[in-house]
């Protein structure tokens, strides 16, 4: 379920960009909103990390600005829970997200580079890194289409990383999960790719055709149990049909961004019972996500799938659904 949606604000224009989506959730999934604004307060020895109860004239007007989120007319009818909180910024979402156990962080970011260090600071890129929430982090030329009422017949499309490990799979499930609330009563349909590293020219000569023949056909068994699992299996109460691919390329965040990009240029397989199927219309700008898993949580470390998850965030215009491991 998607009963408590965490959605960070800063009083901008393009943090709120991420509400009608998030209200586009908490309607699907009969959810609540949590609405939480920071306010910085004066560091010192004697300052917690978090003040809740302090009343200053920058919590008065952080409660006042939620009180006038709140109000918005496309979040009407939706629960809400607004908390303003004072301190470090990237602590106070991770410690709400915690104790109101969030199923989900909407937030923003900028358009194509926007998820660099620069570009989006160190608060959100700490928020993606150790939250054990998955974060749909949205683009800022993509965000409109996300909230948009879509024509007849239009499908969601998520484009979901796999790699065989368990790790990778567990972005399935949020996936499947988010595509439903997305779509509403239209279709939802996971993509699953997996990218398999071509043989190098030298090990050609040294049955090198032989391996790469065992890697692609490996790929497409683990893709084809991760598609039976959405259709008929364990995750087929969400009603999202699937199409699976094995890619050969050398750069894999590349080849995922393309092909979520560029779907025309993947050959996407179905199950023999919907061979004669034609590919899903072509849904318009925004309707489209990239789901990766990742080894996130409280670790400090950096992220095991870290590099492959930046260079896609840092390559691609679409909304990224980042799931902890």
């Amino acid at each position: 379920m998607l009963a408590r949606i965490l959605v960070p604000l800063d009083g901008s224009a393009l943090a709120e960009r991420a509400l009608p989506v998030a209200a586009r959730l908490a309607r699907a999934s009969g959810g609540k909103l949590l609405l939480l604004r920071v306010y910085q307060v004066m560091p010192s020895e004697f300052t917690p990390e978090l003040v809740v109860g302090n009343d200053t004239g920058d919590l008065r007007e952080a409660r006042a600005y939620l009180a006038r989120v709140s109000g918005r007319a496309d979040l009407a009818g939706i629960p809400i829970e607004p908390v303003a909180l004072g301190g470090a910024v990237a602590r106070a979402i991770l410690n709400m997200a915690a104790a109101y156990e969030a199923d989900t962080i909407v937030m923003t970011s900028h358009g194509r580079s926007g998820f660099t260090r620069r570009a989006l600071g160190s608060v959100a890129e700490y928020v993606v890194r150790h939250t054990p929430a998955p974060t749909l982090v949205l683009r800022g030329e993509q965000i409109a289409a996300q909230a948009e009422p879509l024509a007849p017949g239009v499908v969601w499309l998520g484009y979901i990383g796999l790699d065989g490990s368990e790790l990778a799979g567990r972005a399935l499930e949020p996936a499947a999960r988010l595509l439903r609330a997305l779509a509403g009563a239209g279709p939802a349909e996971a993509r699953l790719l997996t990218v398999v590293r071509p043989p190098a020219p030298e090990d050609t000569a040294r049955g090198g055709a032989r391996d790469r023949n065992q890697r692609l056909e490996q790929a497409d068994a683990t893709l084809r149990a991760a598609a039976a699992r959405l259709e008929t299996g364990d995750l087929s109460q969400y009603a999202v049909r699937a199409r699976w691919a094995a890619v050969e390329a050398a750069d894999t965040a590349s080849a995922l961004a393309i092909a979520a990009e560029r779907p025309e240029r993947v050959l996407w397989r179905v199950d023999e019972t919907r061979a004669g199927e034609e590919i899903a219309p072509g849904a318009g700008e925004g309707t489209r996500l990239i789901a990766l898993a990742t080894r996130g949580g409280a670790s400090l470390r950096r992220w095991a799938l870290g590099s492959v998850t930046e260079h896609v965030l840092e390559g691609s215009r679409l909304p990224l659904l980042i799931v902890p491991g």
